[in-house]
């Protein structure tokens, strides 16, 4: 299958900013992880597809380490941001 059809790296390039604006993330998220997935700090967590970071930061909120994978530059740079006020993160 030819992925160049998805344009994962541009296709939502011009949308960033309008994706930043989305509401964020019920923090109940991290309460439900814990509750039924005995979620810890010191678990590692991977937010694939990214985009702005909304996952990201409630998991860095919580404690964990995170891999964040977005082929977007334009939405990566929005997850940079949180990135750099967090030790935890780790943008891939």
């Amino acid at each position: 299958m030819n992925l160049d059809f998805f344009r994962p790296t541009e296709r939502l390039s011009s949308q960033a900013r309008f994706y930043d604006r989305r509401p964020e993330y019920p923090a109940e998220v991290i309460a439900i992880l814990r509750r039924d997935r005995d979620l810890e700090p010191r678990h590692v967590a991977a937010d694939v597809g990214a985009g702005t970071g909304k996952l990201t930061k409630l998991f860095l909120e919580n404690g964990n380490r995170v891999f964040a994978l977005e082929p977007n530059a334009e939405n990566r740079a929005h997850v940079r941001e949180d990135e750099a006020t967090r030790p935890n993160g780790k943008l891939t």
